[in-house]
This record gives C-alpha cells, structure tokens and sequence, in this order.
C-alpha cells in the first residue's frame, strides 16, 4: 500500500510538473501575434549574421519578409546590406566633404525647414536632425559635381538619417545614387523621370482607362502628381510607415515598386477622383492619400503586390520612350537643319537684296548720266549745225561781197563806212524830207 501511495504521489508530483511546464505553452498560445513577432526577429537575426550565404540560398523567404517590412529597429542595418558594401575610401572622405562649402548650400538650408517638418528629430532648427540632413546633402553635392542637389533628395536622406549614422547614410545615399537609378533621376535634366511618367501614363492608360481619359480631359498632368513618387519615394506624400516599406521592397525589387504603389493608390481613389476637378485631384493626392492609406497599409501593398509591373514589361516601355525621344530628336536636328538652310537662305537674299539694289542705283545713275549726255549732244550738235550754217553764209558772202554774222546779212565793212550817217549827212536827209513834203506851187 505504501508503494501504490508513493507511485500516486509521484504521479502527482509529475502531473504538477507537467501542468507547470505546459503553463508557458498556453500562455504563447494566448498571445499569437508576440510569438510570431519573436519568430520573425529570430528569423531575421539569423539571416542577417549570415547574409552572404542567406542571401544566396534564402532569396525567395528574405523577398517575402521584406514585403510584410523590414522590423525597425533592424531596418537600418538590414538596408546597408541591401544596398551592398560601403565604399571606405568614399566613408573615409566624409569628414572632409563637410567642412569644404557647396555652391548647393544655400538652397539646401533654404529646405531644411520643409522636410519632415512634423518629425521630432528635425522640426528643431538648427538641431541634430537638421544638421545631419545639411551635411549629408552637402557632402553629396561636392562628391557628384554634374548632379549637385535636388529637391528630392532631402526627404530619401531624411529616411535615412533616422535608421543610421550620418556617414553611413552618406554612403547608403550614394550606393542609392550609383546603383539604384535614383542619379538619373535626380540629374539638372531629369531625363529619366520623364521617362518614368511616360511608364506610369502607358500603365494607367492601360489597367485604369477611365481615370486616364479623366486626366486627360482636365489637364491634369502626370507631374502635377507623380513627381513625388519618383523623387522622394512617397516619403513627401504618405506617411513614413509606408514609405519605410517602400524603401524596403525598393532596395530589393528596385523602381517597379514605385509603379505597383502608384497603380495601387490611383486604383483605390479612382471612385474620388472621376468626379474631382483639379483643385479636388490635388487636395486629394496631396493631404486625403495620406489619411486614408495610414489606417491600412497592408491593403494599399495587397494592391500594389497585384499588379503586374514586370521587369521586362518595363523594360519594353523604356525601349518604345527611347524610340520616340530619337525621333524627336531626329527631327529636331532635321528642323535645326532646315532653320540653319533658311538663315543662309535669307542672308543671301539680304546680300542679293544690297546687290540688286546697288545694280538699280547704278542703272538709274547710267540713265541720268546718258540723259545728261543726249542733251549735251543735242546741244552740240544744234552748235554744229550753227557753225556749219555760218559757214556756208562766210562762203556766200566771199562770192557777194556781205558778211555773215550769227546767221543774219549785214553791210559789208565797206558799205557801212560808206554809207555811215554823219550829222551833216543827217541835216541833208531832213531838208530833202521837208522838200518832198511841200506841195508843189504851179
């Protein structure tokens, strides 16, 4: 009896242990979310000890993990793994960077301010936060002299800046830069975000054709909405949960998840916007967005993960861009062509213009000169004829004995001596008159 009472006892004892071991068990399993929270850090943190050979042979669970998003605390460290190893030259040159002056800096402090103003760590003027910003954008902008600074760039550094050091959100930011498309987009000429709208038009227009022709007939430019995504990956625009997620799934997918988000926000308001005008799209996209996907990310990335974005289909649309930005530019060197041939063209009208000018004064001076010399000629030969009729009259006159004298007949010399009227001539020729003139007396 002894032994049975000691066995039950021992039973007990163990059936004691048992429930208390088993306490924990059920104690997890009332609190699923915080084991699957435990769970996921340990599944990271094993990943991340061993990222070369993690990265290599778990690819497609780290993808997925990355989607659901990157726990924050290890975001910062995780995403300098993504982007791939630091420069230490580059790092090593940071503090230099800083001291020397950008030609940029004016405008970077100018929009300190303005990035994430709300955000504890820069609302603070002249604090920390915005101090790393200012150091971080100058020393970039000294580095990559063609690019310098954008107005974009602020808000990628910002994000940055809250999940790592300043010297290593530096070299993040250039591998970003160098590695990840983000320098074409932030070059003086914006190239390629001009071809990131033309994407984003072909894939509106094609998976929502309503709200595109809805655009279209208000005037309501891709631009206007959609600069933001591309330059500040949403940052700007929705709130800093989203877009640490955006920039997780970024540094390993690459840009089409900035499409897939983009798609995915126009297909959830497109019920909004086909009955907006401009004013109402813009207050929208700019304040309501925000709002509205804070409450539930996870649909908004749902969305966004259904829609088909794929590498080579965006590949073919960059090909068909490149396509048409050649024949536009064909055609402008043809039209550059046909503007330098019409300038010769009218510069030599302008000379043949003078010439014929020049000839016309000439011929009207030739006109002038031999009006000027017919009269002279008229008047010669009137002369000749003068002299040639007096000629004849002097040969006249030798054979009559008269002379000739600007074509009228005169008294020969002798004659005029002879008959020249004295005053004793005169007196005679009167009384001869008065003689005359008397009536005769029988």
């Amino acid at each position: 009896g002894g032994g049975r009472e000691g066995a039950m006892e021992g039973a007990e004892k163990e059936s004691t242990v048992s429930n208390q071991e088993a306490a924990p068990e059920a104690e997890v399993e009332e609190d699923p979310e915080r084991s699957a929270e435990e769970d996921l850090w340990s599944t990271w943190s094993r990943l991340v000890r061993n990222w070369d050979e993690s990265s290599k042979k778990n690819g497609k669970l780290i993808k997925q993990l990355i989607r659901k998003g990157i726990p924050n605390p290890m975001r910062g460290m995780v995403w300098q793994l993504l982007v791939g190893p630091v420069d230490d030259d580059l790092k090593a040159q940071y503090p230099a960077l800083i001291t020397e002056i950008s030609p940029f800096e004016k405008q970077i402090q100018r929009d300190l301010a303005r990035t994430y103003p709300e955000h504890s760590f820069f609302k603070e003027k002249d604090g920390l936060g915005q101090e790393s910003l200012l150091n971080v954008l100058k020393a970039y902008s000294i580095h990559d002299k063609e690019v310098g600074y954008c107005q974009g760039s602020p808000f990628i550094v910002g994000m940055l800046l809250m999940q790592m050091p300043e010297e290593d959100a530096f070299c993040v930011f250039t591998r970003l830069m160098k590695h990840h498309r983000l320098r074409d987009l932030f070059k003086p000429s914006m190239a390629d975000l001009e071809l990131c709208f033309f994407q984003l038009e072909k894939l509106v227009a094609e998976s929502l054709p309503k709200l595109q022709l809805h655009f279209q007939a208000v005037g309501f430019m891709t631009s206007m909405y959609a600069s933001p995504w591309f330059l500040t990956l949403f940052s700007s625009v929705l709130s800093l949960s989203v877009a640490f997620r955006v920039m997780d799934i970024f540094l390993q997918e690459g840009r089409e998840i900035v499409f897939k988000v983009g798609l995915a926000l126009l297909e959830h308001s497109q019920p909004v916007l086909l009955h907006s005008d401009m004013e109402d799209m813009l207050k929208h996209f700019q304040k309501e967005m925000k709002i509205i996907h804070d409450r539930d990310p996870e649909n908004l990335f749902q969305m966004a993960f259904n829609n088909k974005c794929s590498h080579k289909k965006m590949k073919r649309l960059e090909k068909e861009h490149q396509q048409i930005r050649e024949k536009k530019a064909s055609e402008s060197l043809e039209l550059i062509r046909f503007q330098s041939e019409n300038w010769d063209l009218v510069q030599r009208i302008k000379v043949l213009e003078k010439e014929c000018e020049s000839l016309a004064n000439r011929l009207i001076e030739g006109q002038v000169s031999r009006a000027q010399e017919a009269e002279e000629m008229f008047i010669v030969k009137r002369e000749l004829a003068k002299a040639k009729k007096r000629i004849v009259l002097l040969e006249e006159e030798k054979a009559s004995g008269t002379s000739v004298s600007n074509g009228c007949t005169e008294p020969s010399p002798e004659s005029r001596s002879s008959t020249s009227e004295t005053p004793d001539n005169k007196k005679k020729k009167k009384m001869k008159k008065k003689n005359a003139e008397r009536p005769s007396t029988a």
